[in-house]
């Protein structure tokens, strides 16, 4: 490996979280050279970690993304089973603390999240408003 590949590849291994120990065994440079390397290259690296940590943001912004849709998802589900059911087989409160269960995480999931408005007003209350009531099972 050339002295600017090993370069590359050290700066790139330093902003993953390796050590100077791991990075010298796998590269075939001195750690003592490391060292001084680090020095010259701390900007890099540093450019280098922050491009880690947006892939990581992004990454998770993403499953967070996938796991909201999950949830609207189901809740969807579980609103319209509760529409189309008599309850013969599962409790009302039990069916509606399921939906409120849920509307409750997806809530969590969209806070600080800046939600759009229609004319009739937050589209997240109306898909999920706070009012319901909730039946009591005798």
């Amino acid at each position: 490996m050339k002295p600017t590949e090993q370069k590359k590849e050290f700066v790139r291994l330093r902003a993953s979280g390796r050590s100077y120990q791991a990075i010298a065994e796998q590269i075939g440079v001195s750690k003592p050279t490391l060292l001084k390397w680090a020095v010259g290259l701390e900007n890099e690296i540093k450019q280098a970690q922050g491009l880690e940590f947006q892939a990581l943001l992004e990454s998770y912004e993403m499953s967070k993304r996938i796991r909201l849709e999950s949830l609207l998802k189901l809740h969807k589900r579980i609103q319209a089973e509760i529409d189309r059911r008599e309850l013969k087989d599962i409790p009302t409160a039990k069916l509606f603390d399921l939906a409120g269960s849920l509307a409750e995480r997806i809530r969590g999931e969209l806070a600080g999240v800046n939600i759009p408005t229609n004319e009739t007003g937050n589209m997240l209350e109306i898909l999920m408003p706070d009012n319901i009531i909730l039946p009591v099972d005798h």
